[in-house]
């Protein structure tokens, strides 16, 4: 598959085939105690997307508090470097891994697994949690980092969830939870079943400053076709959402390096700092992170590679960095950026007003996305970009 023949199937709308029934329910909930599995009747049977949006997805996703900043330049463009010529649309609407995907084996099947059940799950998780809370921006974090701030408990076994799902309420300037998500992946189908079961059950043991809230579970199947089987685990005595604490106006952090903060205002910042990184904007970065965050990332500022770009998408301006990936047939530039929009309103400071600019962005966004092209392709969502052009 040469670079032009990847960028066209990338773009192309298919059928991401999946499962959200009571046959799915009935496996999650086996070993259930104090929650019930629900099927999803808006993702049962698949929804519609594009190729591209599961690898923005990913590399959204895939941001880490901890990682060696000499390593930033290849996390940032993972997704697209792996996994560009991974899909194949021909043959149906369904979904495909091509051929060349289809014979990577050993440990790099089970990350390509893995990979791909971490896109398809955080798509899935955008589409639930924009049912139930329509007006929420919402924040897909990485659930480490609230281990960290003692906003989730270790379970007793260990196992928790993979993501937490918060987001700013815009009247009462409280950062919530509103959801928790665990994503599985396999290539084999003898295991699809079990892993439903095992993320139910890590949902189950999760719990938010000692309360409960509503969990999605998907697990992917990668062999031919693409399938995943999701479901809602909700506990018994749960809450609709959680209340992580007060949001105000954050200052910059270098001019307050000791001032204490709750741990709802350290996960906020952590979350503007993977903003600000992906915008390529180390003032920002500088501005927003923990003390201790910025220690971990300043080390490895200057090796960053790639070049600082904007890139134009409709009526927005997209700023970030671009890199050059060769692949068969050409080059490839790919680009992954931030509104402009955003990075001013997080410079500002105010949650509240980041919030109501991603959910401006988001409205804006849905009318905004570019017709097949021969040219580039593109993906936004919430305020980011992914944008891969053919160098010449």
């Amino acid at each position: 598959m040469d670079l032009h023949e990847a960028l066209a199937i990338i773009q192309s709308p298919v059928l991401l085939a999946g499962d959200s029934n009571q046959t799915v329910a009935d496996i999650a909930g086996v070993h259930l105690r104090r929650s019930t599995a629900l099927p999803l009747p808006e993702i049962d049977g698949g929804v519609w997307t594009r190729p591209i949006d599961l690898l923005r997805d990913l590399s959204l996703a895939t941001w880490f508090v901890h990682y060696h900043p000499t390593v930033f330049d290849a996390f940032r463009h993972w997704a697209v470097l792996r996994y560009i010529g991974a899909f194949e649309t021909s043959g149906g609407p369904s979904l495909k891994l091509s051929m060349a995907a289809q014979r990577v084996t050993g440990n790099q099947r089970r990350v390509l697994s893995e990979d791909l059940g971490i896109a398809t799950a955080v798509l899935l998780a955008r589409r639930w949690l924009k049912e139930r809370h329509p007006d929420v921006a919402l924040h897909v974090v990485d659930i480490d980092a609230a281990v960290e701030l003692g906003l989730i408990e270790k379970p007793p076994g260990g196992r928790r969830a993979d993501y937490l799902l918060t987001g700013v309420d815009t009247a009462s300037h409280h950062l919530f939870a509103y959801g928790i998500l665990e994503a599985k992946g396999t290539s084999g189908g003898q295991h699809h079943r079990t892993q439903v079961r095992k993320g139910a059950a890590q949902l189950e043991e999760t719990t938010v400053k000692g309360g409960r809230v509503p969990g999605l579970v998907a697990a992917v199947l990668g062999s031919t076709d693409l399938r995943y089987k999701a479901v809602e685990i909700v506990p018994v005595s749960s809450c609709d959402k959680v209340d992580l604490g007060y949001v105000g106006r954050l200052p910059p952090t270098a001019l307050y390096p000791t001032l204490p903060e709750t741990p709802a205002e350290e996960l906020l910042r952590m979350e503007w700092a993977r903003i600000a990184e992906i915008a390529n904007n180390l003032e920002l970065l500088a501005r927003v992170s923990t003390p201790r965050l910025w220690e971990g990332r300043a080390s490895g500022l200057s090796a960053r590679q790639g070049e600082s770009a904007r890139v134009h998408v409709a009526d927005a301006t997209y700023v970030g960095t671009i890199s050059r990936i060769p692949l068969p047939g050409g080059a490839l530039g790919a680009f992954l950026g931030v509104d402009e929009d955003l990075v001013a309103a997080i410079a500002r400071g105010d949650p509240t007003e980041v919030s109501e600019v991603r959910t401006h962005l988001r409205a804006r966004e849905t009318t905004a996305q570019e017709p097949r092209s021969a040219e580039r392709a593109v993906s936004v969502e919430s305020g980011t970009a992914l944008v891969l052009t053919p160098v010449r």
